[in-house]
C-alpha cells in the first residue's frame, strides 16, 4: 500500500535521527544503540502491531535487512544532491514496501495503514518542535 511508506520513512528517519543506521540484524548491542534501532526492532514492532506470523517474520526480516543496507550505501556512497539521495532512498522504500505488502493479509494492511497514519503524526509534531527549538 501506498501507506507502507511513509511509516517504514518514519522510522528511518527516527533512526537516522538518533544518529544513523544499523545494516545488519546481527550487529553489537553497542553498535545497535550508537547508531538507532535495528531490523529486529523494526521487525518486532511491526509483529506487535500487526500479529504477524512467524512465518511472515521470516520473509519481512531479509527485506528490512536488504532495505537499510541499500540505504545505507545510497547515504555513504552516493555524491548526489540531498534531494536525489532522498529520491533514491524513496525508490527503495517503495520497493520493500511493496514486498512486504505482499505478505499480509487485508486486515493486516489495514492496520498497518492506520499504524503508519499515527507515526506520521508523531514525526510531524517531533519536527515541528525540533523546528522550533533552538540548538
Amino acid at each position: 500500500m501506498k501507506l507502507l511508506f511513509p511509516l517504514l520513512l518514519l522510522i528511518a528517519s527516527s533512526a537516522t535521527i538518533a544518529g544513523g543506521f544499523q545494516t545488519d540484524a546481527a550487529s553489537t548491542p553497542a553498535e545497535s544503540e550508537a547508531v538507532g534501532h535495528g531490523a529486529n526492532y523494526v521487525l518486532d514492532m511491526m509483529a506487535k502491531r500487526l500479529s504477524l506470523t512467524d512465518d511472515q517474520k521470516s520473509k519481512i526480516l531479509p527485506i528490512i535487512v536488504e532495505r537499510r543496507q541499500k540505504i545505507q550505501e545510497v547515504r555513504t556512497t552516493s555524491t548526489l544532491p540531498r534531494r536525489q539521495k532522498m529520491g533514491q532512498v524513496r525508490g527503495i522504500y517503495e520497493d520493500s514496501d511493496k514486498r512486504i505488502n505482499a505478505l499480509l493479509s487485508a486486515e493486516q494492511q489495514k492496520a498497518y495503514a492506520a499504524f503508519e497514519e499515527e507515526m506520521k503524526a508523531q514525526q510531524r509534531k517531533r519536527r515541528s518542535e525540533s523546528a522550533t527549538t533552538p540548538n
